[in-house]
């Protein structure tokens, strides 16, 4: 049995909530529809308060260089989203990641 998610507000970190086991509402599918969009740019606006640092945190976990790992660069991003929606596209995660 999974340990019990700790519900927390103010954290925008996306790194720091899958490593304390914050409880997080899986926005990945995102990422997929942000893709699917096939635009050069795209401009996030939101109400305060509504997620837009978190999910810039999440963008760049996903689409950033491990630097630290470059023998295999997605291992660490891989491990970040293993129980999100995004993890089940393999052919996105392999291309983008």
């Amino acid at each position: 049995m999974d340990a019990k998610k700790i519900i927390s507000s103010g954290h925008d970190d996306f790194e720091a909530l899958i490593k304390y086991n914050y409880y997080y509402v899986d926005k990945t599918k995102f990422i997929e529809e942000l893709i699917n969009l096939g635009d050069s740019a795209t401009l996030i606006t939101r109400p305060r308060r509504f997620g837009k640092s978190l999910t810039m945190s999440l963008l760049q976990k996903f689409f950033s260089i491990d630097y630290e790992n470059l023998a295999q660069p997605t291992k660490k991003a891989q491990n970040l989203f293993k129980d999100t929606y995004i993890s089940s596209k393999k052919e996105l995660c392999s291309e983008h990641m």
